[in-house]
């Protein structure tokens, strides 16, 4: 079985002229957000073997608040194609994922997040700022991951 945690970044600064999107920060409550999601998985018993996530800065911020507070102890693992991704960039990155890792969480941006999340539950979600997608799969591979009858196991959100 493996487990897709699908996360989009926690709350973050507004874009403005003076601000370039890539390198906005969390906010406080993006910080409060992430950390808040990284106790719940911690409870849950659902900590990574892998965490992969946009090198956008909220994206990074956000996927390091939450290691430090689920207890992750690997590397995240800054993927430059997650950053203005689409939901077959996320399918390719699954698909390559070594078969000793059965739970990832990716951290990413909309609108590709919930593209994803509705490509592999065939249905749409809304998926706000700080909120994991929690999806199980029966697959065996990774690579039959998308293909396979998935299942949404719950959200996490703050």
């Amino acid at each position: 079985m493996k487990q897709i945690l699908v996360y989009r970044h926690a709350k973050a600064q507004k874009g403005s002229d003076n601000l370039a999107d890539f390198v906005r920060q969390l906010t406080s409550d993006g910080v409060r957000q992430a950390a808040s999601v990284g106790k719940t998985l911690r409870s849950k018993d659902l900590v990574p073997q892998r965490i992969l996530s946009s090198d956008a800065v909220r994206a990074m911020q956000t996927a390091e608040v939450t290691a430090q507070y689920c207890d992750y102890s690997g590397d995240i693992e800054d993927v430059p194609e997650l950053y203005q991704a689409d939901a077959e960039d996320y399918l390719t990155l699954v698909a390559k994922l070594p078969e000793g890792v059965s739970r990832v969480l990716l951290v990413g941006h909309n609108p590709a997040i919930e593209e994803i999340v509705e490509r592999l539950l065939k249905r749409h979600m809304d998926m706000k700022t700080g909120t994991v997608a929690w999806i199980e799969s029966p697959a065996e591979a990774w690579k039959d991951v998308a293909t396979s009858e998935l299942s949404l196991r719950g959200t996490i959100s703050a």
